[in-house]
């Protein structure tokens, strides 16, 4: 069945959730029904055994916040159905989910999702989405460097396997992803999960280091190379001998220093700097940047013979706004660890700061939520964090999406009378009509606008790729 429309016809008729309860409270099924704004209208018992929300904090609710898995935010989108499996968190139970559209006439209305338990999870319990080909299921298991790495997204376990698969071979790998998305945690789990576990794993950051220094910093200098030079010094590619040479920022290196660079990854050697010694280069490379390196190349800034050779296995790390489900766990994790470190009285936070953490676009990700939650821990009065304690920039955008019923205006004021910026509205507005819509075309009917405006907008403001 490709299409559910007499459903949402009976639900119509009777103006209310009653067909909904007449329909679907007696079936040993989990169903969950979201409408076309994208709220959720209805969730029966078997659900609620399933996955234990608690019912206020799911009807009424965008599904984008309260989806049990990415299934459901695809086939919302796409509005189209979708078949998989979802491995429940709580007791790890492999469950079969099926979506479904809705339609009246043309008109697209919502989606119901349909949850079956399997059988007991194969795998450790992730809550995490594995679509269905040909009656086969995937699962990602990731060994003990990469599993305690915080996340249940989909896309991310995905990304965490591929570093993981890169680990069992000494090819250099290219991690990219914004500021603070965590790509040294992962070159650290790349480190630990090779054969070069025992010997060194060294960084240095290319960005941070004067152009004039950097090629000291990492090939060392004999003695009397030039002023100052006053003794040999080991560079990092011979301190690391055979462990992990991780370059950080790579698309900072300046140009002269990337031709010497493709040198020592291509033909494996390499001097001091003042020296006639070659030297082997026997480290494992892993590079690092945020940077867009493809139009640093078309620039002529960043060499294209030394991208292709970093470039052996990249691993795309999504930023934290792509990770909603993520914020909460993040969150929830740096509270406790930094509670103790701080001897702070804090043990949990409002659902209303939860609400406001998930509404924010956070551009410096994981390492602005974790700097966030220290300051929040910091100066907190009670053993509890409260909206009040969450800054401005972020608690006004969680105002703007309170529901519009509590709200007599469009435009939404905090307790201290403070309004959001212009651009802050519009960005929401933006994203807002994404989700609702899913795609720039329909989103751009919507508001009045085009397809090519929406399009620009959103990559202005980074809701995209």
């Amino acid at each position: 069945m490709g299409k559910v429309t007499h459903i949402q016809r009976l639900h119509m008729e009777t103006g209310d959730h009653s067909t909904y309860q007449r329909l679907f409270q007696l079936l040993p099924e989990g169903v969950c029904v979201v409408n076309g704004s994208g709220r959720v209208d209805y969730v029966n018992e078997a659900f609620i055994t399933l996955f234990q929300p608690e019912v206020q904090q799911v009807i009424g609710k965008s599904v984008f916040q309260v989806a049990r898995d990415e299934l459901m935010l695809e086939a919302f989108k796409k509005k189209k159905r979708m078949v998989g499996t979802v491995l429940e968190k709580t007791r790890g139970t492999r469950l079969k989910a099926t979506v479904v559209p809705m339609w009246e006439a043309d008109s697209f209305c919502g989606i119901l999702a349909f949850y079956q338990r399997e059988g007991p999870a194969l795998g450790s319990p992730t809550g995490d989405v594995v679509p269905l080909k040909q009656g086969q299921s995937w699962e990602i298991e990731l060994n003990p460097h990469f599993s305690t790495i915080i996340g249940s997204n989909q896309r991310f376990k995905r990304v965490l396997a591929k570093a993981q698969k890169a680990a069992g071979v000494s090819s250099t790998v290219l991690l990219r992803g914004e500021s603070g998305t965590g790509k040294e945690l992962v070159a650290k789990a790349i480190h630990r999960s090779s054969e070069r576990k025992g010997q060194p794993f060294v960084k240095i950051n290319c960005g941070a280091i004067p152009p004039n220094l950097l090629e000291s910093e990492l090939f060392g200098h004999e003695q009397g190379a030039f002023t100052g030079a006053l003794r040999r010094r080991i560079g990092k590619f011979e301190e690391v001998g055979k462990g992990t040479l991780f370059l950080d920022e790579i698309g900072d290196l300046p140009l002269e220093m990337q031709v010497k660079l493709l040198r020592a990854l291509q033909e494996k050697e390499f001097e001091r700097v003042g020296g006639n010694e070659v030297l082997t280069c026997e480290a494992r490379i892993i590079a690092a940047t945020h940077r867009d390196l493809e139009t640093m190349v078309a620039q002529g800034l960043f060499r294209e013979d030394l991208f292709y050779r970093l470039q052996v296995i990249p691993v795309e790390i999504p930023p934290l706004r792509e990770r909603r489900e993520d914020i909460l766990l993040l969150s929830t994790y740096f509270m406790e660890r930094m509670s103790r470190q701080l001897e702070s009285a804090v043990t949990s936070m409002e659902k209303e700061v939860q609400d406001a953490f998930e509404a924010y676009h956070w551009p410096g990700n994981i390492r602005e939520l974790e700097n966030l939650m220290e300051r929040m821990l910091v100066l907190a009065e009670g053993d509890q964090l409260t909206l009040a304690d969450v800054p401005p920039h972020i608690s006004d955008i969680y105002e703007l999406q309170l529901p519009v019923a509590t709200i007599p205006s469009l435009i939404n004021l905090t307790a201290a009378g403070q309004i959001a910026t212009l651009e802050e509205y519009e960005k929401h507005i933006i994203q807002q009509a994404m989700r609702t819509f899913g795609s720039f075309n329909a989103a751009g009917k919507a508001l009045g606008v085009t397809h090519k405006t929406i399009a620009a907008k959103a990559r202005k403001y980074c809701l995209v790729e």
